[in-house]
């Protein structure tokens, strides 16, 4: 190949992955925007909208939050239970030990 050839393929190739950038780009702002549209739709028609939102925008990230870490503490609770559970090697009971 010659090099004006060359030249014409790579500058193709650039604008080729510039267009993929910004559709990636554009599509991370759209997504954005779906999760912001009821917080702005609750801004714009309700007085006080903007603390309303605020307040759901909250509740919502510790609710989330939450849901996280409550797993993660019943998984540990769990396993703190099944160490503390002893079989009663007489009868074959099982019980919990304190």
């Amino acid at each position: 190949m010659s090099a004006a050839a060359e030249a014409v393929l790579a500058t193709n190739r650039e604008i080729a992955s510039s267009g993929v950038r910004w559709v990636v780009w554009l599509a991370r702002g759209l997504a954005g925007l779906r999760q912001l549209a009821p917080y702005a739709a609750i801004e714009l028609l309700l007085p006080g909208g903007s603390l309303i939102a605020l307040v759901l925008w909250l509740y919502r990230r510790r609710k989330a939050a939450a849901e996280e870490t409550g797993t993660a503490n019943s998984q540990s609770r769990t396993s703190r239970q099944i160490s503390n559970t002893k079989k009663c090697p007489a009868s074959g009971d099982i019980f919990t030990v304190a």
